[in-house]
């Protein structure tokens, strides 16, 4: 049997045979990729609206941002509106990654999780950008499995691949240097600095912004009352002050306690930051605990998508649709069958300001509306935004409830939802 760094010396041999195969059109790998190359990169991601996955690939993709970390390996100067890794620049670049997970495979601690990010330069919109960016992730994928596989065949399944996408984010000096694929190894945990969960829900951070948080956080009063105004500690500070005024603006409204930690708690008006969906899940028990009542109010100040509310970290860690794959549950990823029902008045209102939440037919909010009833929950109410935008905002809203159980656009709530977009 040949030793490690015999097999590694082989790779730049067999890397230009492997790739020349995988040029020609469908090809397999490690990873169980088995996939038409697109032929052009304006074209948008084939994926399963549902799931989220890329068709025929292990990778898991996750539509969120990952946070900006420091990366392993960087591949850039990609080619202009090309998904396409260049067979000159980036090979020795796969090559260290591949080494270095196969090495660390005979320590104590082997790599078990990859993460691969897409990048495009500033030009075009979204709508492009981030299926291109996912796309070189994917490419970067695929040659990076084959490379694992003809240093040790079965490595590559042995590994967690996640691919993600930020489209023209986090842009570097040049168009060239941002047409890139970052690596890393590990995965950023929330020990950097968290992702930014999405593109249309963050402000900047301003003076005024920050008064506002340090004085309608954290009142005391007599009245506290069994409601909870949660917000997500996102990784941009900019989002997560955004998130956090938004949830104080609201929590002295409603006299929602803050930061509930169980029977023995101080009862204190104020908004309760999060970052996995097993918070959320926490935070209804102890605020039900702390006040002896049920939980008759819930707002979430946080990003969005269709499938849930995503949680601080890498991969799957918010709160998702039952069926939802890839949930990350021993990094606090959690789904609706775990919402404890029975710290819920039967009368709940959950108010959801993140993005896209009541977006389209099968979406978050309607399923958590289904879990509330199903919960014997007698008369519940669910209202989320069907559209991106600022947190905080009083439009778009899509209601769910006994007499609307299939969903109903609904006028401005002014006096029930809204609290302005924290922008100044």
């Amino acid at each position: 049997m040949k030793d490690l760094d015999t097999e590694l010396s082989e790779l730049d041999e067999l890397f230009d045979t492997e790739l020349e195969e995988h040029e020609k059109g469908p090809s397999s790998c490690g990873c169980g990729c088995k996939r038409q190359k697109p032929t052009n990169e304006s074209e948008e991601l084939e994926s399963d609206s549902e799931t989220g996955k890329r068709p025929g690939c292990v990778g898991l993709v996750h539509g969120q941002c990952p946070p900006e970390g420091t990366p392993f390996e960087v591949l850039d100067q990609f080619a202009f509106n090309v998904a396409r890794i260049d067979r000159v620049r980036h090979p020795p670049k796969l090559e260290r990654v591949a080494r270095t997970i196969a090495a660390s495979q005979r320590t104590a601690n082997p790599i078990r999780k990859v993460l691969l990010v897409g990048y495009t330069d500033q030009v075009g919109k979204d709508v492009v950008n981030i299926p291109l960016g996912q796309n070189r992730a994917s490419e970067a994928l695929d040659a990076l499995c084959a490379l694992l596989e003809r240093t040790k065949p079965g490595l590559s399944r042995s590994i967690e691949f996640i691919i993600a996408s930020c489209g023209s984010q986090r842009r570097k000096a040049t168009p060239p240097k941002s047409r890139r694929v970052e690596i890393f190894l590990p995965i950023p945990r929330k020990s950097q600095p968290k992702r930014n969960e999405g593109q249309s829900c963050g402000v900047p951070a301003r003076p005024a912004l920050l008064r506002e948080i340090e004085q309608e956080s954290g009142r005391a009063r007599v009245t506290t009352q069994p409601r909870l105004c949660l917000f997500m500690n996102a990784g941009e500070r900019s989002h997560r002050n955004h998130f956090q005024c938004g949830a104080s603006r609201q929590a002295t409204r409603i006299s929602a306690v803050a930061s509930p930690t169980g029977a023995n708690c101080r009862r204190r008006i104020g908004a309760t930051s999060y970052d996995t969906g097993a918070d959320i899940i926490r935070s209804i028990e102890s605020a039900r605990a702390c006040l002896g009542r049920p939980v008759d109010a819930v707002h979430v100040f946080s990003h969005g998508f269709g499938q849930g509310i995503p949680g601080t970290t890498t991969g799957s860690a918010g709160l998702y649709r039952n069926g939802y794959p890839g949930v990350d549950r021993a990094d606090g990823g959690r789904t609706l069958s775990d919402l404890p029902t029975a710290a819920l008045a039967n009368n709940v209102t959950f108010v959801l300001h993140g993005c896209n939440l009541g977006s389209g037919d099968e979406n978050f909010a309607r399923s958590l509306y289904q879990r509330l009833r199903a919960g014997s929950l007698t008369n519940p109410k669910v209202l989320a935004h069907r559209n991106g935008g600022c947190a905080g905002r009083d439009d778009s809203w899509r209601e769910y409830s006994n007499a609307h159980p299939n969903g109903r656009n609904v006028a401005p709530l002014r006096n029930l939802a809204s609290t302005g977009c924290c922008s100044s």
